[in-house]
This record gives structure tokens, sequence and C-alpha cells, in this order.
């Protein structure tokens, strides 16, 4: 029987119970604020806040993955 594509956006596609296997790891996750973030932003211009994030972005990139870290998202 050949698997249907979903009929509408959000319904659930069919599912391939041998095409699904499950693995177990262990992860470590790390969450970060930047403290006074906010305040910092509204008293600047948006370009030098892109410029001063793109620069942390850019840091905390080099060090999450210098130690096998994957970035999921800022």
């Amino acid at each position: 029987m050949p698997v249907q594509s979903p009929v509408a956006f959000g319904e659930p596609a069919a599912w391939d119970a041998q095409a699904a296997i499950a693995e177990r790891k262990q992860v470590s996750v790390l969450f970060a604020d930047l403290v006074g973030f906010t305040t910092m932003s509204e008293s600047r211009d948006a370009e030098e806040v892109r410029e001063q994030l793109t620069e942390y972005f850019s840091l905390a990139t080099d060090v999450i993955t210098r130690y096998g870290g994957t970035v999921e998202k800022f």
C-alpha cells in the first residue's frame, strides 16, 4: 500500500513504523541570557545593536563548535 501525503497543512503524514528507528542520546542544552540587553538596545541605534549581536553570535558559535556542540538557533 503506497504512503499517502497529507491532505491539508497541519495534518499528520502517513507514518512508516519500519523507517522510524528510536535512538537514545545524551545531550546537554545551553540557554543563555544577555543581562541588560533590552535596556542597552533601547538606547542604541538598531544597526549598532545588530553589529553587537552578530559579533556575539560569531563568538558563541566558535566556542560551542570548538567543544563539539551544535547551534540549533539563537
